[in-house]
């Protein structure tokens, strides 16, 4: 029963954004239009690998990311793949200058060179030898050596990254071991290892060429797996047979020089839908149009990168429009949605505001609230009130953003505790009662009593 606090990271990954000051060590990769399926129309998975904690609280996720619009490799993990921090690097740019560079998403560029300082606008870039710093003023720094990060610190937080043979091996922070990297003599084994947590992931590649390799199998702790199949057979299309550690299965096909999806098919429940993608129409940019095999209805994505509004409609049903405005309440962000039925119903709107962490306080619907939460950071604790502001529930977590307790307005409340053999042991009480259940880490029940 490892449950970790996901608010606000379940579509972030652990990498480097580069805004005006500083970094976030969590961005979130794309928009989404529909499940698998980003705001361009390209199949994307992204897979947590898992999850460590930094001295200021943060929760860091490792994710494992594919795109199949994304013409760059990871260095682990193979075509259209990302790996976090591993495959951040800072290369020769033109004639005279550097990139910072993500595959696939932010590129900073600097050029100058002049006592071998390079500069953007908002970030200097000083190379001696083999070694380079890239920094901030408000305090922001990387250092690389030979193109690998080594060093990045952010809004408190310095992270150290060790190499062992170019490989990726290791991070930590002040001396204390976060994540540690293994790699199999035939190069085809990775075993990361979250050492606060003792949590690992066993990640098996695949050769596909005499030099390359893919990622082919993610195998997680509790037994769980994630598994790709690629295609690469038809120069023109990629394929992919994928299944995901619920034990769903798809099988997409995509072209190559757009990474564009064709056509889906979703294995789910005993059930399977497929749908065809109206490619023609979306090579135009921020628009999707699929249709279901079996019903034969559109689902319809739009998205005004200008005023940030995406609209959906699924198989001929209302319409929902949705965006992200800049600022909200608490200094955070607000997302809008409005639900436009049709038939003479009155339209539905919701809206979200998040606080300046990207956690969600409040709901509300048709502007009245529908609930609201607050955060403790030094207890480590999150509220829930209902509509008219009275309690409903109260869970803590501790460093690794496990529930240690629940409380509810009922008066019924749990406490959590997990054992070194990876068993969590629950006391629930309600009222004078109390009993005690055991779980394994799959979640089976192990043993239950009664306690008087």
């Amino acid at each position: 029963m490892r449950i970790y606090l996901f608010i606000a990271a379940l579509y972030a990954f652990f990498t480097i954004s580069f805004g005006k000051c500083g970094f976030s060590w969590g961005v979130a990769v794309q928009g989404t239009s529909f499940e698998n399926i980003s705001s361009a129309g390209h199949f994307y998975t992204l897979e947590k690998l898992g999850c460590f904690t930094v001295s200021t609280g943060e929760i860091i996720f490792l994710h494992a990311n594919f795109d199949s619009g994304r013409k760059t490799s990871s260095k682990y993990f193979g075509a259209g793949w990302f790996f976090n921090m591993g495959d951040v690097s800072v290369l020769p740019c033109g004639k005279s200058g550097y990139a910072l560079t993500e595959p696939d998403t932010t590129r900073v560029e600097m050029y100058g060179g002049s006592g071998g300082i390079y500069q953007s606008k908002s970030w200097n870039l000083k190379v001696a030898g083999g070694r380079m710093t890239a920094d901030k003023p408000c305090g922001a720094s990387m250092s690389f050596y030979k193109e690998s990060v080594r060093s990045a610190s952010s809004g408190g937080v310095r992270l150290d990254f060790t190499y062992e043979g170019g490989r990726l091996s290791g991070i930590s922070e002040k001396n204390i071991p976060l994540v540690k990297i293994e790699y199999g003599e035939s190069g085809n084994e990775i075993l990361v290892n979250f050492c606060q947590s003792s949590d690992f992931v066993k990640i098996s590649m695949e050769p596909i060429k005499a030099s390359e390799k893919i990622l082919k199998r993610i195998e997680f702790k509790n037994g769980e797996t994630a598994e790709y199949d690629f295609d690469f057979s038809n120069p023109r299309m990629g394929g992919l047979n994928y299944k995901n550690r619920e034990g769903d299965r798809k099988a997409v096909v995509w072209h190559a020089d757009t990474g564009i999806v064709e056509s889906e098919s979703i294995k789910r429940g005993g059930a399977e839908t497929r749908y065809d993608y109206d490619v023609a129409w979306q090579s135009s940019g921020n628009k999707i149009r699929r249709v279901n095999g079996t019903t034969g209805k559109p689902d319809v994505f739009y998205y005004d990168p200008a005023s940030g509004l995406e609209t959906i409609q699924t198989e001929g049903g209302p319409i929902l429009h949705r965006t992200f405005m800049p600022r909200g309440i608490a200094g955070g962000n607000t997302r809008t949605e409005r639900v436009v039925y049709g038939g003479g119903r009155p339209d539905d709107e919701y809206r979200y505001v998040y606080d300046d962490k990207g956690r969600l306080v409040r709901k509300f619907k048709n502007s009245a609230v529908e609930f609201s939460m607050r955060y403790d950071d030094k207890a480590n604790s999150i509220t829930y009130f209902g509509r008219n502001g009275e309690f409903v529930w109260k869970k803590s977590f501790d460093a690794l953003g496990r529930v240690l307790s629940h409380e509810r307005a009922d008066g019924k409340n749990f406490r959590y505790r997990y054992l070194d053999n990876g068993m969590t042991e629950v006391l629930a009480r309600d009222g004078a009662r109390a009993s005690k259940v055991l779980f394994d880490e799959n979640l089976r029940v192990l043993s239950s009593s009664k306690i008087n």
